[in-house]
């Protein structure tokens, strides 16, 4: 009797796990079915957005074609010539050339470098103080004139060989050439004239001296007008009738010239000025030739 029990217990355990067995199968195929089922929904839903898209960009592709093709098709417009910058103008320059105030002080503040640098004419001309005065007003006019000019020329951006500009400096020269030869007469105008084509050469000059006395080694005024002389003697332009600039000096040659005017000490501190001016133009002429 117990060992029948056993066998019907055994029974029921070995259905009961048939049961689940069965019962666990059919939920995982059902389970799988579903997953199944929703991938391929998935599947369907992706494949209709990505033709939805491919449509998307063909249509995008017609409508850009299409674009490019009409604007292919348009009159392309003549560029408008390119404007030149402007030349920069800065606030002090600005101010210089707009304030009169500002003019005031410069003509006062370059006024002794003016009498400096037509002191030997006027000893050459034999003027008094009073002609020298009277000089050195109708050269402060010119240089008021020269500023005037020189705003113009900024503000309206007008180039030097503009027609109006040109006419305005021969207005401006012969103002100052008439009242000169009032003051002066004929041959000290032509006096005049020569002088100031070694202007530049006497201002170096000037500041020469002051660079000299600074350091302990200052000229004399025999020692400044023969430099001078040297300068103007190395300028193959003022040679030719035009005006000696630190641009057109032989520098070498204007070396050899100080050399026999100067003290050593002052040599130094000459020709480190003067290297500098000839290195300036070398560095200038090799820019031109490329």
């Amino acid at each position: 009797m117990r060992s029948k029990i056993i066998s019907v217990v055994f029974a029921v355990a070995v259905l009961v796990g048939a049961v689940r067995f069965v019962l666990k199968q059919h939920t995982a195929r059902t389970e799988a079915e579903h997953a199944a089922t929703e991938a391929e929904k998935r599947r369907v839903t992706l494949e209709a957005e990505v033709r939805q898209a491919e449509q998307k960009l063909a249509a995008t592709a017609a409508e850009r074609a299409q674009a490019q093709a009409a604007l292919a098709a348009r009159p392309k417009p003549v560029a408008a010539p390119a404007r030149p910058a402007p030349a920069p103008m800065t606030a002090l320059r600005n101010a210089l050339l707009n304030d009169p105030q500002l003019q005031n002080l410069r003509l006062a503040a370059v006024r002794p470098k003016l009498r400096a640098s037509y002191l030997p004419l006027f000893e050459q001309l034999g003027l008094t103080e009073a002609q020298a005065a009277q000089f050195l007003a109708i050269a402060e006019k010119r240089g008021e004139q020269e500023m005037d000019l020189a705003a113009v020329m900024e503000t309206r951006r007008l180039p030097a060989g503009d027609p109006e500009i040109v006419t305005l400096k021969r207005q401006m020269a012969d103002e100052f050439r008439a009242a000169q030869t009032a003051l002066l007469g004929a041959e000290g105008w032509r006096q005049l004239e020569a002088y100031e084509r070694s202007i530049p050469a006497r201002e170096f000059v000037n500041e020469f001296a002051g660079a000299a006395t600074v350091v302990g080694t200052g000229i004399t005024r025999a020692q400044a007008d023969a430099l001078a002389v040297a300068l103007t003697g190395a300028s193959p332009a003022h040679a030719q009738g035009g005006t000696v600039t630190t641009e057109n000096i032989d520098w070498d040659k204007a070396l050899v010239g100080a050399a026999a005017t100067l003290s050593a000490e002052q040599m130094a501190v000459f020709r480190n000025a003067a290297l500098q001016f000839r290195n300036i133009s070398r560095i200038r002429e090799l820019a031109e030739r490329k």
